[in-house]
């Protein structure tokens, strides 16, 4: 999708603790007492604010849909969390108190909308089960709030649409349901993973657009992954740039994407075509490392042209000299 790199300031978040917190969140794969196992996340750091939209972008890969996964306890049974705390205003969980904030608190838009929605079950059903576990809702009450969801997410013919299956809609209008599918159960943060996957440009504009307003009209946390830039400058106020597993870098968005202090934040944008600015792109030589739980030292040192001696060891996540709100883990950040 194109969209200008620097859209106008978002209204700044300065009120209220943390909805979210994620502090060195580690996700193996397989035993993590075998060498060669992969550790998926290494040691993540982030947070979102009540109202605040953060967007986590990285190549793929890098560990942005395992983190949100292991927010809410939905990893694959061959993943599992093996350090770090993940904290709900202010509270620590464990896997239990995760799965009971899914799909009421914290909820879910997934990557692809066709493969979320059950096939053989109408829409109004799906919708319907939402309610009736979350909201306690019963009989015409359920009805009556089903098309108020299908009519919040922009839907013209909100009967006809509840009386169809997945297969029977567009790629657009199943994303909408789902959209209403996460906004069911009124919750207070929604994890959107690439939610304009395998939609066309024209789509994604429209799906984006609804998100943006959603979220300022409900006053929602948004946490939006995404490899997109354009997304992330279009339509947060904060970001985290996650490479190998790790964030290494993160700060208000706008601050970012003028100052980027990370050699990897740098390489992405300059990897990215800008729709109004003729400038050549340039490529980040090499690819990513196999994210391997015994691996020392920076994960990107080997593709970025100022490493030295020094990255041997592996930089924290640390806050920027010159910025207050931003963290940076190189060590020679800008």
């Amino acid at each position: 999708m194109q969209t200008e790199l620097l859209a106008p300031d978002r209204k700044s978040i300065t009120v209220g603790d943390a909805l979210l917190e994620v502090e060195g969140l580690q996700v193996t794969f397989g035993d993590a007492s075998d060498p060669r196992a992969v550790r998926g996340v290494q040691g993540a750091s982030f947070y979102v604010r009540a109202g605040e939209t953060l967007g986590i972008v990285g190549e793929s890969g890098c560990g942005k849909t395992m983190s949100a996964m292991a927010v809410i306890d939905l990893l694959p049974e061959f993943a599992k969390v093996t350090g770090g705390t993940i904290s709900w205003k202010g509270r620590v969980l464990n896997a239990r108190e995760a799965r009971r904030l899914r799909g009421r608190s914290i909820a879910l838009i997934p990557q692809d909308a066709m493969t979320a929605l059950n096939p053989l079950l109408t829409v109004e059903s799906q919708i319907a089960e939402v309610l009736r576990k979350h909201m306690g809702m019963r009989g015409s009450q359920v009805r009556s709030r089903i098309m108020q969801l299908l009519e919040l997410v922009r839907i013209d013919e909100p009967a006809r649409i509840a009386a169809q299956r997945p297969w029977q809609l567009s790629g657009g209008m199943a994303q909408r349901v789902v959209i209403a599918m996460a906004l069911a159960a009124e919750p207070e943060l929604i994890i959107a993973d690439e939610p304009t996957t395998a939609l066309d440009v024209t789509v994604q504009s429209e799906i984006l657009a609804l998100l943006h307003s959603l979220q300022t009209e409900l006053h929602l946390a948004l946490v939006m992954i995404t490899h997109d830039l354009g997304v992330v400058a279009h339509m947060t106020n904060r970001t985290a740039v996650m490479y190998a597993g790790r964030v290494v870098e993160t700060g208000p968005t706008r601050e970012l994407f003028r100052a980027p202090a990370h050699p990897y934040t740098r390489g992405l944008i300059a990897a990215t075509p800008h729709p109004f600015v003729r400038q050549e792109m340039v490529g980040i030589r090499g690819q990513a490392p196999l994210a391997l739980v015994k691996e020392d030292g920076c994960s990107y040192r080997d593709r970025c042209d100022r490493a030295t001696s020094a990255c041997a060891v592996r930089p924290d996540l640390a806050s920027h000299h010159t910025e207050e709100q931003r963290a940076v883990a190189c060590w020679y950040a800008d």
